[in-house]
């Protein structure tokens, strides 16, 4: 009888001491398991994402916006999908034993190093990506100083989450390729080198053409020169290896923006459609085109679209149609 009550003390202890343990493995196991992710993005100051695809980015806060290494402001959308999956990611499932070998050495070929860090330069986080799994729904990740491998995703995307971490130093930057209040602006000379009668000087005086013609003040010029805000462009062309030639070009449109504080944009456009012929585009053939080449005074070519940009491409006629 006694022996029996030892043996049920004996096993009700081991019991406990098992479920105690058990526990605390477990607990530790999903804190670790979780410890991908950023909890709160406030924290976060400065990221840095090597790869041997791009070269290195340094995206840190200030403020309300990020900034890349070499003073240009990050692309919203680019932050947005970034800082989702920094703060998003979550464990699928541990890969299979026996693809172990071949996932790491894959990943340590093909690794996008992230560090992730909070005030102070504190390290917040640090991982390596690696490639997907055969159905892209999950990404192969684990930490700097550790040697598990997880397959992470994001459960709002449906694909691998590499991607968001990767882009060329261009991808990221912001395209804003103009935004000037109208409260900021001076003046905007407008020129058409091969339709000189529609160029043009306007300011919230009135608009002056090249043989000194005047346009006095009306609801149009005001309504032009409030339209120089939050003008983005479609891409950055600075690797286009036709550049040199395209700047050679006569361009269709020069646009000089002048500020209140003695600064100057100026952006020359060129046709997609005809820079190689060099076909003669007037005002009239606008419609034709879709997209410019923009030449800025920064030293970036751009893309931009004529849907956007073509509010601002007005002839001196558009201005003095009702004089």
């Amino acid at each position: 009888m006694k022996r029996t009550l030892y043996l049920l003390v004996a096993v009700t202890l081991l019991a406990g001491l098992y479920f105690l343990f058990g526990s605390q493995e477990k607990d530790s196991s999903a804190a670790l398991l979780s410890d991908f992710s950023v909890s709160d993005l406030s924290e976060v100051q400065r990221i840095v994402i090597a790869s041997e695809q791009y070269r290195d980015i340094e995206l840190s806060r200030r403020g309300e916006h990020w900034y890349l290494q070499d003073g240009h402001r990050a692309r919203k959308n680019a932050m947005k999908n970034l800082t989702e999956v920094l703060t998003g990611l979550k464990i699928k499932y541990l890969p299979p034993a026996a693809a172990y070998q071949n996932i790491a050495k894959e990943l340590d070929e093909i690794a996008v190093e992230v560090k992730i860090y909070g005030a102070e330069d504190a390290l917040l986080q640090s991982y390596l990506i690696g490639g997907s799994v055969a159905d892209e729904r999950g990404t192969y990740m684990k930490h700097a100083d550790g040697d598990r491998l997880y397959v992470m995703h994001l459960p709002t995307l449906e694909g691998s989450v590499r991607g968001r971490y990767l882009h060329s130093y261009d991808d990221w930057r912001d395209r804003t390729i103009i935004d000037v209040s109208y409260e900021d602006i001076t003046s905007v000379e407008v020129n058409y080198p091969r339709q000189s009668v529609e160029s043009y000087t306007i300011t919230k005086t009135g608009v002056t053409n090249a043989v000194g013609r005047t346009v006095k003040p009306s609801p149009k010029i005001e309504a032009y020169l409030k339209g120089f805000e939050g003008i983005a462009a479609e891409a950055f062309e600075n690797s286009n290896a036709n550049q040199d030639s395209i700047r050679q070009l006569l361009p269709f449109c020069e646009l000089k923006i002048r500020m209140q504080d003695d600064q100057e944009k100026i952006i020359k456009l060129y046709p997609v459609e005809n820079y190689v012929d060099q076909a003669l585009v007037t005002l009239e053939n606008t419609p034709r085109i879709s997209r410019y080449f923009a030449d800025t005074s920064w030293g970036d070519l751009m893309l931009v679209q004529q849907r956007i940009i073509g509010k601002l491409l007005r002839g001196y006629s558009y201005f003095a149609e009702n004089e």
